[in-house]
């Protein structure tokens, strides 16, 4: 690259052809620089590039040139600057005629950005606008990039169309720079289905593929991926009496930590570059969730974690942290403090809300109102009956939010959701039987079939608690045993319909639900059956 600059430079008077090898030999060694650790440099030799390409009229070199200065930028996690010039391009991508190529590319790019700022609306519509821009052989990145932004922000029919058709479409396409968005939309979906075994499998399945890549990000974000999916898993292993579950999340997380720190160790970016820093978060967000395998989740952890995400300004990783260090605040609380515990949990549970709503990312919205309306912590008078309607592929479709389906809430949508939601809650079905809010709660639980022990832990009360609570339902409903209280609870439509996030229903839970299907259609009840939280 060094000897083509050089022959270019030294020619007095060069030639169309020199100055075109000048503009590709500066665009190769600006990334070659880059990528040995002068950033800056780098940059500059690409803007040089970008100069020739237009004096030489070479709009396809100077496309080449714009993608890999938005690499560059977002490498450096200087999002914004790389969003400026993806969409200055996009008009020269546009007048000339190169949308099916470079102009697609540059949307994705957006998009991408757009997704990580969290400015979720603007990215679905990047993606949209750009869908018929992909030739046939990469229309699976428009879906892919697509569906992850709706699995995230809804987890509906919709995403899980656009996932499925994007992976169906990667079956046979090497790993690349894709594979970590990939790993993520079906981990993501997995989980906010209430399948964290399917998410765990697919998570043992992809991880070699992030490897192969060598890439810093795609390795380090598929790591925290990966330990996400095994750290559900293991607690919903927990809760199910299931080895081998939490056996396998185990030895995926302890690979997943070892063999990222490593390939970490061996990359050649500098710790001044914005990469490298994300990459070392990424990794101590996978060691995180190792806490969380083996039931050692630590709310200090989550705490920094939470406010490292948000200097590095993205919202959704923030607000996700302040989600588990939420849980872990109420999981690690000794019995005897219960009360102290919910006051520690209020302030990071209702931060994780005000970014979720924010966000328009209503599975985790979903999950964080669930968490504090189970474990009693107060939130902000305004959230306190905020949006909890069911998630998922199966399930009812939310209020639309954005251009299209889904997007980043605005003012005024993310009232709308509010009032919506508020009004689907006052529908409560009946209870002619006195029971009180908590002994609801202990009752749809009981419901499924699940120990006091079961109940206590998903409750954060004391099995002692616990016990009083079916005491009193028992002699409320008028039955002498638990089974007979559950079906009176599915009969009579005592049991919530929709499924608990993050936490997938075991085979007898499945057929629990289908039965309680089954029965409110036939017996003309008002409820259904659940998954577990």
């Amino acid at each position: 690259a060094e000897q083509a600059r050089e022959t270019a430079r030294r020619a007095e008077a060069p030639d169309e052809s020199a100055l075109v090898e000048y503009g590709h030999a500066t665009c190769t060694l600006g990334m070659d620089v880059a990528y040995l650790g002068d950033l800056d440099r780098g940059l500059e030799l690409l803007t040089e590039s970008s100069a020739v390409a237009r004096r030489a009229g070479r709009l396809d070199d100077l496309m080449r040139a714009a993608a890999n200065r938005t690499t560059l930028l977002d490498l450096d996690s200087r999002r914004e600057e790389a969003l400026d010039v993806a969409h200055a391009f996009l008009e020269d991508a546009v007048a000339g005629g190169l949308t099916v190529s470079y102009g697609a590319l540059l949307h994705i790019n957006a998009a991408d950005i757009l997704f990580q700022l969290g400015r979720w609306e603007e990215a679905e519509a990047e993606v949209r606008s750009a869908s018929d821009w992909f030739a046939t052989s990469t229309r699976w990145w428009p879906h892919l990039v697509l569906g992850l932004i709706l699995t995230e922000s809804r987890a509906d029919r919709e995403a899980a169309s656009e996932v499925g058709q994007g992976v169906l479409s990667l079956e046979t396409v090497p790993a690349g720079q894709w594979t970590a968005t990939k790993l993520r939309a079906v981990v993501s979906l997995a989980l906010w289905s209430g399948d964290p075994a399917g998410a765990l499998a697919a998570a043992e399945r992809e991880w070699p593929r992030a490897l192969e890549t060598e890439e810093l990000g795609i390795i380090s974000w598929s790591a925290s991926t990966c330990a996400e999916a095994a750290a559900a898993a293991a607690e919903h292993g927990r809760s199910a009496n299931d080895a081998g579950l939490i056996a396998r999340a185990r030895a995926l997380v302890e690979r997943v930590v070892r063999e990222a720190r490593d390939a970490i160790d061996r990359s050649s970016f500098g710790p001044e570059l914005g990469a490298r820093h994300e990459a070392e978060l990424a990794l101590k967000t996978a060691r995180a969730h190792a806490g969380r395998v083996n039931g050692e989740a630590d709310p200090t952890t989550w705490s920094s974690l939470a406010q490292a995400w948000g200097e590095r300004q993205m919202p959704y990783r923030e607000a996700k942290a302040r989600w588990w260090q939420a849980l872990a605040v109420l999981a690690s609380a000794p019995e005897g403090d219960r009360e102290s515990a919910r006051v520690e949990a209020q302030v990071p549970l209702a931060e994780a809300y005000r970014l979720a709503r924010r966000l328009g990312a209503r599975p985790l919205l979903r999950a964080v109102v669930d968490l504090g309306k189970r474990a009693r912590v107060t939130l902000p008078s305004s959230v306190e009956e905020a949006d909890v309607v069911a998630v998922g592929p199966g399930q009812p479709e939310a209020v639309a939010v954005g251009p299209g389906t889904g997007g980043s809430a605005s003012p005024d949508i993310a009232r709308a959701i509010d009032e919506q939601v508020i009004a689907s809650l006052r529908k409560a079905p009946a209870d002619a039987y006195g029971l009180s809010p908590r002994e609801r709660e202990v009752l749809d639980i009981l419901a499924e079939g699940r120990t006091d022990r079961d109940i206590a832990a998903r409750l954060f009360i004391s099995e002692r608690t616990v016990h009083v609570h079916v005491r009193r339902i028992l002699a409320k409903l008028g039955v002498s045993s638990r089974t007979e209280a559950a079906g009176v609870a599915i009969r009579q439509g005592l049991v919530p319909e929709g499924c608990l996030l993050y936490t997938s229903p075991s085979p007898r839970d499945h057929s629990r639900y289908r039965v309680c299907r089954l029965l409110r259609v036939r017996g003309g009840g008002g409820g259904g059956g659940g998954g577990g939280g």
